[in-house]
């Protein structure tokens, strides 16, 4: 795995419009209007362009059991029929299909048999080959057979987000992901069970991660018995319905969005307020930090809906899946520690909506767990007006550090640079309004 947190090279690569190719800037003031060229260069609605698609997964992005390289070639007939440019890349040419080899649209990386790990290994070298500006992702199929208990399913969502994260990696940060669930019809109950909750917890789960990079859609009920060729594999009805799916999401993205009707500022009470900063809990926040729940990056979610979101926009990494290391935190669901985070440069952001009213305290993990010397600077924002609450530098964090604030209202956090690479963040923190004892017990004095 690349280290997606270091940043050592001052240069910063951005992605041209020639797909495969880089620059490198050192100007700051360039290297934003590059970043919107590039953007600008990726969005669908121009002319139609759909840019370079790279269908990823295994042997249903093979085709296996069709005749029309699985949903590609239904896919590809839409597109086409409606007017669209494309390009599917990718270094296989599995699923035979007379008409993807008659307009060159052969490209993918269907490989059968794949489990989630093996499409994580591969992803880095074909991500740098061919530059995807759209991955139209279908797993975890073959990972289903060993998905026999909560701790493996657990395991499996992870391995899930760790995939798209490597997709999603510096050198093709501006790839949009479109992920679907597999239809399956095994015959075992407990196993059907155990499937149908990692899609439901994939359904939650990456909104909350990615926000509006990576699209996930669950469409299984729309297949039956008669449109599979086995209890994995569609046959061409079923894979026309796979194919719709995708039109309908690439297409939704092409279309243009409406200009909004103006209206009012809205009045908000949202409120903030440093608390302070606390360097000895470390990752052993149980009894200390959580008990309202707690989002650990790469550790799950035990929010409750009813108390409050959180929603995080920035990618994750995982430094590592398992560790004794105290450093660490522990997961929120599971057990085990887990050594993940959420990062960006120079900044992003996370949106808290409070549900029930009330002022409550959040605590924020910082750690530094590559050593990178990061300096950083968290700010609670009114999200509504865009209003600065409170705002806290935290350095030295290589052991670990909580920044911990009251917060009632709908807020957004942004995590900024100021030193040492990319801004982090390992988990967030629910705690009813704190009490005098949370500014003693070893917390830094601000």
């Amino acid at each position: 795995m690349r280290d997606a947190f270091h940043s050592t090279n001052p240069f910063i690569q951005v992605l041209e419009k020639k797909p495969g190719k880089r620059i490198r800037i050192d100007d700051p003031r360039k290297f934003a209007l590059a970043v919107v060229e590039s953007l600008e260069s990726r969005q669908f609605m121009s002319g139609g362009n759909l840019g370079t698609i790279m269908p990823l997964g295994d042997s249903i992005t093979a085709g296996q059991g069709g005749t029309n390289g699985g949903y590609r070639g239904f896919l590809a007939e839409r597109l086409i029929g409606a007017g669209y440019t494309f390009q599917f890349v990718g270094s296989t040419q599995y699923g035979p299909s007379s008409y993807l080899s008659s307009i060159n649209q052969e490209g993918n990386e269907g490989h059968p048999g794949a489990s989630m790990e093996v499409l994580y290994s591969l992803v880095p070298g074909v991500m740098q080959s061919y530059a995807p500006r759209t991955a139209l992702l279908m797993t975890g199929t073959n990972d289903e057979n060993n998905m026999g208990s909560t701790s493996q399913r657990l395991a499996d969502e992870q391995e899930y987000l760790n995939l798209i994260a490597e997709i999603q990696h510096d050198d093709s940060k501006l790839v949009h992901i479109y992920a679907m669930a597999a239809p399956s019809f095994v015959d075992d109950g407990a196993q059907t069970t155990i499937f149908n909750t990692f899609n439901n917890d994939l359904a939650t789960l990456i909104p909350q991660h990615y926000r509006s990079l990576v699209t996930f859609l669950d469409d299984r009920a729309a297949y039956s018995p008669t449109d599979m060729t086995d209890t994995l594999h569609p046959d061409d009805a079923g894979y026309q319905i796979m194919a719709n799916d995708w039109y309908s999401m690439l297409t939704k993205a092409s279309s243009p969005t409406p200009t909004p009707t103006p209206t009012p500022t809205p009045t908000s009470t949202a409120t903030a307020s440093v608390v302070g900063v606390d360097s000895s809990t470390q990752g052993n926040w149980h009894g200390t930090y959580g008990s309202q729940g707690a989002l650990v990056a790469g550790g799950g979610s035990s929010l409750s809906a009813s108390k409050a979101s959180f929603a995080v926009n920035g990618n994750l990494f995982t430094w590592a899946k398992t560790t004794t290391d105290f450093r660490a935190p522990f997961q929120a669901t599971g057990s085990g520690r887990v050594a993940a985070g959420w990062y960006n440069v120079p900044d992003f952001t996370a949106q808290l909506n409070i549900a029930d009213g009330q002022t409550h305290q959040v605590a924020l993990y910082l750690l530094d767990w590559d050593k990178q010397n990061r300096t950083e600077m968290v700010s609670v924002e009114n999200s509504k007006t865009g209003q600065t609450l409170a705002s806290q530098t935290v350095t030295s964090f290589t052991g670990g550090k909580y920044v911990v604030f009251d917060v009632s209202g709908d807020v957004t956090f942004d995590f900024r640079t100021i030193a040492g690479g990319s801004a982090v963040l390992s988990g967030m923190f629910l705690d009813p309004l704190h009490t005098s004892k949370a500014n003693t017990d070893g917390r830094d004095s601000l």
